[in-house]
């Protein structure tokens, strides 16, 4: 998380009724492919609920500063069908979340493949697709929610997302 604050996913747990454990288990500058080959090494953590929050990474928004190269959106979208196939196969009910927008129109047209490759696959398989564009619109639009960088969520972004995402899962209103 880069010291950008408290994760959005432990933001999610405070924000969800006592008893409501959130496991976080991303790892920074993970592709679908490359999580979905650490899963396959690794045994399933207990979860009713998984999230699958992947098309950063995968885009290689920033690739051209960097010897990063996209990952394939036909490789991205086969990667996480198989995901949702083995979660679900194990009784866990899936969402997709999609990437964030970039702050900048170059890494925004970019990641965007990405973001309608996951709304592609939720449909598919009748999946939730949970949009961060959704949530950050609904933060105090004075407050940036991304680091400088432009791709990045700083704090105010992920205690956003994370109260956004508790909303979306549990609405009192």
């Amino acid at each position: 998380m880069d010291g950008n604050g408290t994760p959005f996913g432990d933001v999610l747990q405070q924000k969800l009724a006592r008893g409501i454990t959130v496991a976080r288990y991303g790892t920074g500058g993970e592709t679908t492919i490359g999580g979905e080959q650490r899963w396959r090494a690794r045994s399933l953590p207990e979860a009713n609920i998984v999230v699958l929050a992947y098309g950063s990474n995968d885009a290689a928004p920033r690739g051209w500063l960097r010897d990063k190269s996209p990952v394939a959106v036909a490789d991205y979208k086969a990667s996480l069908a198989r995901q949702i196939a083995r979660w679900k196969k194990e009784e866990r009910d899936v969402i997709l979340l999609a990437a964030p927008p970039g702050g900048s129109a170059a890494i925004s047209a970019r990641i965007a493949p990405y973001r309608k490759a996951a709304q592609d696959v939720g449909r598919m398989f009748g999946v939730a697709v949970l949009d961060p564009a959704d949530a950050f619109a609904s933060c105090p639009a004075a407050q940036p929610v991304l680091t400088g960088d432009a791709l990045h969520m700083n704090a105010a972004g992920h205690r956003c997302l994370g109260a956004w995402i508790a909303h979306e899962l549990c609405p009192l209103d």
